[in-house]
C-alpha cells in the first residue's frame, strides 16, 4: 500500500506525523494475516483509537485489500461512527452477492454510519447459514432501527423465517414511504 500522506483517499482528514504514518502502514500490513478473534478485535480497536488519521489507510484497504482485510477495515470505519466517511465509501464499488461476508460488513458499515440504502443486504444476511453472521446482521439492524421483530440468530428456523418476513415487510413499507416523499 502507498504511503499514507500521498494516499488517494487522504482528502481533508487529519494527517499523521511521520512516526504514526509508519505505525499505520505497519499495522495495516497485518490486517490480512490475523487469525484469532482477539487479534482482530485488538487491531480494529487500535485503528479506531487513532481517529481520522487512520481513515485513508482503512479506505484504501476497503478499495484494494483482500476480503478479510477489507472486512476488518470496514469494521474499524463503522466503529468510528463518522458519517463523513460515507461519500468516500460510496466512491468504492459495493461488493456483489458473491462477496459473502465482505458484502455484509460493507452494508453494516453503511447502516451504522447512517446510510440505510443497503438494509436489504443485512436482511438477506439474517438467513445466512452461520449463526454468527445472522447475529452480526441483526445486531446492526437492531442498533440502527431500534426494531426487533423477534429475530434470534440461534432460534428455531420457523421463528427466524417469520421474523425475517417482518424485517422485509418493514423494509418494503419504509421504501414506499421514502419513494412517496421523494
Amino acid at each position: 500500500m502507498s504511503d499514507v500522506p500521498d494516499h488517494p483517499y487522504q482528502g481533508d482528514w487529519l494527517r499523521p506525523n511521520a512516526d504514526l504514518a509508519r505505525r499505520l502502514r505497519d499495522q495495516g500490513a497485518r490486517l490480512p494475516y490475523l487469525h484469532s478473534p482477539q487479534e482482530k478485535y485488538d487491531l480494529v480497536s487500535w485503528f479506531v483509537n487513532q481517529g481520522e488519521v487512520a481513515y485513508p489507510l482503512l479506505l484504501q484497504t476497503v478499495a484494494e485489500g483482500g476480503a478479510e482485510a477489507a472486512s476488518l477495515a470496514l469494521a474499524a470505519l463503522a466503529s468510528t461512527g463518522d458519517p463523513r466517511l460515507l461519500p468516500v465509501l460510496d466512491s468504492i464499488p459495493f461488493p456483489g452477492p458473491k462477496a459473502g461476508l465482505l458484502r455484509l460488513e460493507r452494508a453494516r458499515c453503511h447502516m451504522v454510519l447512517g446510510d440505510w440504502n443497503h438494509v436489504s443486504v443485512l436482511i438477506e444476511g439474517l438467513a445466512a447459514e452461520r449463526p454468527l453472521v445472522r447475529g452480526m446482521c441483526v445486531q446492526a439492524l437492531r442498533e440502527t432501527t431500534r426494531m426487533e421483530f423477534g429475530f434470534e440468530p440461534q432460534g428455531d428456523e420457523q421463528a427466524r423465517e417469520k421474523a425475517i418476513e417482518g424485517w422485509r415487510t418493514w423494509s418494503e413499507a419504509r421504501s414506499r414511504d421514502i419513494n412517496q416523499q421523494g
